[in-house]
């Protein structure tokens, strides 16, 4: 809790961070990884799931069975998952794969592909009210660029 730096790699059962850590290396863990704040990974993040409210900065690959996603998540590598739900946005610099993929578009996505069986992608309402969104949030908005998007379902 609070501000926290490791250096080196991480293999853990699980790992909490409230509040802003950097990891200059790779991160494994067995089960959760848990983030309410920000966080920077220099290396790769393996786990089975991450449970993220705020902003999550991977200088690696992702791969992991679930991701639950609220708040931006940026990656140089790939970002594997079997279940992949997120409301607010992403910058993924290679491929977003997942079986289930779920996303609420709060602010600009971008990923070079997205693939997955089944795959969601909806604008958010939620913070529309009145024009809210647009005076707090000037510019561009929900929006989604991808090069390539392959699924079995898309909608």
């Amino acid at each position: 809790m609070g501000e926290g730096k490791i250096d080196g790699d991480v293999e853990c059962t699980y790992i909490k961070i409230y509040g802003e850590g950097q990891l200059n290396g790779d991160l494994k863990t067995e089960g959760t990884v848990n983030i309410k704040g920000q966080t920077r990974i220099k290396g790769n993040l393996e786990a089975d799931k991450i449970k993220l409210q705020g902003e999550l900065d991977i200088g690696g690959e992702v791969l992991v069975d679930e991701a639950v996603l609220t708040g931006n998540i940026s990656t140089n590598g790939d970002c594997n998952a079997e279940i992949f739900k997120l409301e607010g946005g992403f910058k993924i610099n290679g491929l977003l794969n997942a079986d289930i993929l779920k996303i609420n578009l709060y602010w600009p996505c971008e990923a070079h592909e997205i693939g997955g069986s089944k795959i969601t992608i909806k604008r958010d309402g939620k913070l529309s009210f009145l024009g809210l969104k647009n005076m707090i949030m000037p510019g561009e908005k929900n929006i989604l660029k991808a090069d390539i998007i392959e699924g079995d379902d898309v909608y």
